[in-house]
């Protein structure tokens, strides 16, 4: 796995989820198949959710796929 995604992962949740519990990268390039065009997979668990759910958004260009979970 690249170390720039490890990176980049690390700016999502510092951005978008900095009080999460738990947070795994996790997909295709965690598995060394990452190619240019594969997503950036995510695994949020959070105490703050209200429910859980996927969602899919761009950061600086590259595909995230997030799975925010309630850490119950």
């Amino acid at each position: 796995m690249e170390q720039g995604l490890t990176q980049m992962a690390k700016r999502i949740i510092q951005e978008h989820f900095p009080g999460c519990r738990t947070a795994l990268l996790c997909g295709s390039h965690v598995r060394g198949q990452g190619t240019a065009t594969s997503d950036l997979d995510l695994v949020i668990i959070d105490d703050t959710f209200q429910t859980s759910f996927r969602e899919s958004f761009l950061f600086q260009n590259k595909p995230v796929e997030c799975f925010r979970m309630i850490c119950a």
